[in-house]
């Protein structure tokens, strides 16, 4: 599936009656209850939501007594319709550009978002190395994806050469993930299992086992 242009999300959300509703009553409610309670920690951190849409979950995170959130969206139609629920600063900008990735932040949140983009892992790869990070991707198709997840296994193994995962969760089919961002640099058996973990005979033959299993449930 072929990356959407910005003008097709202005579209999307000015159409949109569920982006408008206030944040509890959305399907994303029990997702976003989950992501806070990861969040709390940092709380005093300074948060950066990439891809932040119409500013609902700003709007639950002002409502919890952030202090230091930041919206983005290349999506103008999505950012007037965050500015008019919440008070934090959001902006139209480019998530890809140095102005974002090189802008100060401690956190990272990108939800519902690296599936939409064709280049995911060089919006990871150019988030701060150190930074906490919290994202979320489907495991189902849609007219603006252009990927989805089978399995946690198949997220973990997509971002973990710039992602150190802590934990991994599943919530009205979408996973959450929790992880830092790292340097790392794979042996050639990790870049070809595509994992962190220490690569074992044994390991090595459940990764062939599990990757036929999933063929055969493909078919």
């Amino acid at each position: 599936m072929k990356e959407k242009p910005a003008p097709f999300y202005d579209e999307f959300y000015a159409r949109s009656d569920a982006y408008r509703w206030h944040y509890s009553d959305t399907l994303y409610f029990p997702l976003w209850v989950q992501m806070e309670f990861l969040l709390r920690p940092h709380k005093r951190s300074k948060i950066l939501d990439i891809g932040c849409g119409s500013g609902q979950f700003g709007h639950y995170l002002q409502d919890k007594g952030y202090p230091d959130y930041r919206g983005i969206d290349f999506s103008k139609q999505a950012i007037d319709m965050a500015r008019s629920v919440c008070k934090f600063p959001f902006e139209v900008a480019d998530a890809l550009t140095p102005e974002v990735l090189d802008s100060p932040y401690d956190v990272v949140v990108s939800m519902e978002v690296l599936e939409h983009i064709t280049r995911d892992l060089d919006l990871v790869k150019g988030i701060r190395p150190g930074t906490i990070c919290f994202f979320t991707v489907p495991d189902h198709d849609s007219v603006a994806h252009v990927r989805f997840f089978k399995s946690d296994r198949s997220v973990r193994r997509r971002y973990y050469e710039f992602l150190d995962i802590k934990q991994t969760g599943f919530i009205n089919r979408i996973y959450y993930i929790h992880g830092v961002r790292t340097e790392f640099q794979p042996t050639r058996m990790q870049r070809l299992l595509r994992t962190r973990d220490r690569v074992t005979v044994r390991r090595f033959l459940s990764f062939i086992k599990q990757s036929i299993l999933e063929r055969i449930c493909q078919r």
